[in-house]
């Protein structure tokens, strides 16, 4: 399996790092396509850097999810304001649905965002909740982590299973960003997402990943 991070900022204050586990055994084609938006990649039509980096949430439908990656760095205010439709795939503008094969069972799935079958990009969201109505409609690939969940896996990497994210997050201090130690703390960011002001489904404030990539134990 695949590692990867995001720092998250809320009005550019550090709240902390989302540290997800893909699940490159089962969709390695999705999970390719976020690890390496992650560490950003030129666009195979435009030549432009595709990126997470600096890209903000743009829709945050309580409870259930919270919706990034449509954005580029280059129209951060869009998604703050505006519809939040851009982005696109490392593949071209869009991709096949891989498979369907793990369940939005619990918090903190990691899925991609669609318009319909066969239509990822790079719009993401992750599950604040149990979403059973989105396990055939979209693709979901990986989970947050907790420390826990991470040290168990780095330390019995065979007996790692797709057991599904764990209903309580563990905090863990490790080395993610390069930037010195970064406390991994994934319930408490998604909990401080989910308390952002919102108007029609839309954060009142930017949400911005400030850094990402992936995360090597």
């Amino acid at each position: 399996h695949v590692f990867v991070y995001l720092d998250i900022a809320i009005e550019e204050q550090p709240i902390g790092t989302l540290l997800f586990e893909l699940f490159s055994d089962v969709c390695p084609k999705t999970c390719e396509n976020f690890r390496a938006l992650c560490e950003g990649v030129m666009s195979p039509s435009s030549g432009q850097e595709l990126t997470y980096k600096n890209s903000c949430f743009h829709r945050l439908v309580k409870p259930v999810w919270i919706q990034g990656g449509g954005a580029f760095p280059n129209v951060l205010s869009k998604y703050i304001t505006g519809k939040g439709d851009g982005g696109e795939s490392i593949y071209g503008p869009t991709f096949e649905d891989e498979n369907f094969a793990i369940p939005h069972k619990g918090r903190g799935v990691l899925g991609m965002a669609n318009k319909g079958r066969h239509s990822n990009g790079s719009q993401f969201y992750i599950t604040l909740q149990p979403v059973p109505y989105l396990d055939k409609k979209c693709v979901a690939f990986g989970y947050v982590c907790t420390s826990f969940h991470l040290l168990q896996h780095i330390g019995h990497p065979s007996s790692a299973g797709h057991g599904g994210p764990c209903d309580s997050y563990g905090n863990c201090n490790m080395d993610v960003s390069g930037q010195g130690e970064q406390l991994i703390e994934g319930t408490e960011v998604l909990q401080r997402l989910e308390t952002v002001p919102t108007h029609n489904e839309r954060p009142r404030v930017a949400c911005k990943v400030t850094n990402c990539g992936t995360f090597q134990p």
